[in-house]
């Protein structure tokens, strides 16, 4: 067996030190790139989720007041149909535009 016959000097001491930094320093790089790609991801993720969730309200809220119109329409189309038959049906009733003095 070899003895390790290597002297530690103050230079290759620094050596060791600045390898051992620079190792440490690219595991840092790593842990925080992906760190940073996880949060941007995440961040991605939420502002589609979001924009998807107001779409949604917008249309669906859209769809209501859609429906709401149709109903008063229909509705106001009701009565007028109804006054106008009872006008005419009995025209004696006070909803006649014309009155009958016979």
């Amino acid at each position: 067996m070899k003895e390790d016959t290597r002297v530690l000097t103050a230079s290759s001491f620094k050596k060791d030190r600045i390898c051992l930094i620079l190792r440490s320093s690219k595991n840092i790089v790593v842990v925080v790139v992906v760190v940073v790609v996880v949060v941007v991801v995440v961040v991605v993720v939420v502002v589609v989720v979001v924009v998807v969730v107001v779409v949604v309200v917008v249309v669906v809220g859209l769809v209501v007041v859609v429906e709401v119109v149709v109903v008063v329409v229909v509705v106001a189309v009701v009565v007028v149909n109804v006054v106008a038959f009872v006008s005419v049906a009995f025209p004696g009733s006070g909803l006649s535009s014309s009155k009958s003095y016979v």
